[in-house]
């Protein structure tokens, strides 16, 4: 009865997958009369259309002076170019989280991916920003593979405020500041 709930997919080496959508896997294996998630590196994907530019949005997310007004204001320094790498703390909830940046792809003026993780806790993720141009508009996707490496007892990793956070950043403070 439950294979119907979720949702049969097939059977491959005598396992039946099913398709199931949760926080952190889409998928899992019925096991005997147990189901075993197969987890995998569901990411958190954040979109926002512009009324601007290409080259304008590209300067706001990658130039240092303008990344300090809408990002967080303590980045030391950026360039968006491979090897580059920087470090900046934030503190949440008493807890320092030293981020470790190190921008790993570059098409200029059109994405770069950055590896990210925290000096004091186990876990990588990466950050990919795509721009896209639509007509006279353009298209800010960003998409984070990762957060379930992190430690899933500290609550500024949990999956839902990672995705609150890049929704704050892109949809509230960088479309702020891009109207200005």
């Amino acid at each position: 009865m439950l294979e119907y709930i979720l949702g049969y997919l097939q059977t491959v080496r005598g396992f039946h997958f099913y398709y199931c959508p949760s926080e952190y896997f889409e998928f899992a294996i019925l096991e005997g009369d147990y189901f075993r998630a197969i987890e995998n590196r569901k990411p958190i994907v954040v979109e926002q259309t512009f009324n601007i530019s290409a080259p304008l949005l590209w300067n706001a997310i990658t130039d240092q002076g303008e990344m300090i007004r809408w990002y967080f204001d303590n980045i030391p320094a950026f360039e968006p170019r491979v090897g580059f790498k920087t470090q900046f703390n934030v503190v949440s909830n008493g807890r320092d989280f030293l981020h470790v940046w190190e921008v790993t792809e570059v098409i200029p003026g059109k994405n770069f991916t950055c590896s990210w993780n925290y000096r004091d806790y186990p876990g990588e993720g990466e950050v990919a920003f795509e721009i896209s141009e639509d007509g006279d508009q353009t298209r800010l996707t960003v998409t984070m593979v990762g957060i379930e490496t992190f430690p899933r007892d500290i609550p500024e990793f949990k999956r839902e405020r990672c995705r609150e956070g890049w929704n704050y950043f892109i949809k509230n403070r960088l479309k702020e500041y891009l109207q200005q």
